[in-house]
């Protein structure tokens, strides 16, 4: 138990940093609406609040990642200093491609797969209704940011950690890790095997860097070209998912016999 706490450590110190900032985003929202005590202390029971800090998070999300990147990121890079004798092998510059390719691979088949069940059934919904503002925001958080802070967290320190405190199963521990951070079940599904793509990779190149060009790759299927693709009639969105898979099979035949 010991060496688990020693290893959810960090997550927990991440997820400390995250909540920190976004309190002190909250206190700028309160101070802008220029109320007392206590008629704030009744205004923020309300629907009109929740929304209007809920926008203010969104509209300063930029900043918010940014200031928690500052922080934890020199925290997690000394951390994974620890590890990087056995992962400072050069990416092959002819492979950057197919990185890429295999993050956008992975994210378009898990979502494509769940929203076509979602289509026909009510068990799972997606949202296609995303602003270009929106879009901007999630391509610096979730595109830019969010895959080097989680890759040097969850694969550079938790997942070589658990490996150092010979933890059995590292792969499916940190896997569990990694999906626990996440939001709702469906995230945790795709996070869950995404963990262990994402080590699979970081163990064959031996390098970081491929995992945060996979993860970056997967998170421009998610926020950008699904949403296009959900825009589409569901036959032609049946027949993408056809041609992925069967760009699957090639794929990662091509990768294992490397």
């Amino acid at each position: 138990m010991k060496k688990i706490i020693d290893v959810i450590v960090w997550p927990l110190i991440y997820t400390a940093i995250q909540m920190a900032i976004a309190i002190i985003f909250t206190i700028f929202y309160n101070n802008t609406l220029n109320m007392g005590y206590d008629e704030l202390s009744d205004f923020v029971e309300t629907t009109s609040y929740q929304d209007g800090l809920a926008n203010f998070l969104i509209d300063n999300k930029v900043f918010i990642v940014i200031i928690g990147a500052l922080i934890i990121l020199p925290l997690l890079y000394n951390q994974y200093q620890k590890y990087n004798n056995n992962y400072s092998k050069k990416i092959v510059n002819s492979n950057i491609l197919t990185y890429i390719v295999i993050g956008l691979l992975y994210s378009l088949t898990f979502n494509l797969f769940f929203y076509i069940i979602g289509y026909y059934t009510d068990i799972v919904t997606f949202n296609s209704d995303i602003s270009l503002k929106i879009i901007a925001i999630n391509l610096v958080t979730n595109v830019l940011l969010g895959p080097i802070i989680e890759e040097y967290l969850f694969r550079g320190v938790v997942y070589n950690r658990l490996k150092i405190n010979q933890v059995k199963n590292p792969i499916l521990i940190s896997s569990f890790i990694f999906a626990l951070f996440h939001l709702d079940l469906l995230t945790m599904m795709y996070a869950f095997i995404f963990n262990a793509l994402l080590i699979y990779f970081y163990e064959k190149s031996k390098n970081i860097k491929v995992p945060i060009i996979i993860h970056m790759s997967a998170n421009i299927g998610t926020i950008i070209i699904l949403p296009l693709m959900m825009k589409l009639n569901i036959i032609y969105v049946l027949v993408i998912l056809a041609a992925i898979l069967i760009s699957n099979y090639y794929m990662y035949r091509k990768v294992l016999q490397k």
